[in-house]
């Protein structure tokens, strides 16, 4: 056998069984699904109280919310993105082993806290806690390219 069969086979063989053996990966929730390490922005699909759907019908009336990696984000209606820096708040994403997060946002005497009931990078539902000021329940989505 030459080197170039053994490097073959022995590639080959690295290959295949990597792919094969049982690893169990675990997702790994932290400010970078909200972000995704830098910023990311998210349509406020739904706006939910009392079992009715408050938001507005045309997308350009929803607003967006941008997380940043330095625990920032701004909140400002679709029509004036690009045109207007919204409100910024600054924001705590609290883990707790083996729950969904908790998000708490703030500026100045406004304060929002939230239970997260669906967690991913494709949709966040965030349930406003009892006590705080803010009463819909919000769903959002990455804003999607049009």
């Amino acid at each position: 056998m030459n080197k170039f069969s053994i490097y073959f086979r022995l590639c080959f063989f690295f290959i295949f069984s990597s792919c094969s053996w049982d690893v169990e990966t675990k997702p790994i929730f932290g400010n970078g699904s909200l972000s995704d390490g830098n910023s990311k922005v998210w349509l406020v699909d739904h706006l939910f109280k009392n079992g009715l759907d408050y938001q507005q019908p045309e997308f350009y009336e929803r607003d967006l919310i941008i997380f940043y990696s330095s625990n920032k984000c701004r909140i400002l209606k679709w029509k004036d993105f690009g045109k207007s820096k919204g409100d910024v708040f600054y924001y705590q994403l609290i883990r707790k082993k083996d729950k969904l997060p908790r998000l708490n946002l703030w500026k100045g005497n406004k304060k929002w806290e939230f239970n997260f009931t669906t967690f991913s990078n494709e949709k966040l539902v965030l349930e406003p806690m009892e006590g705080t000021n803010f009463k819909y329940t919000m769903s959002l989505i990455p804003l999607p390219e049009w």
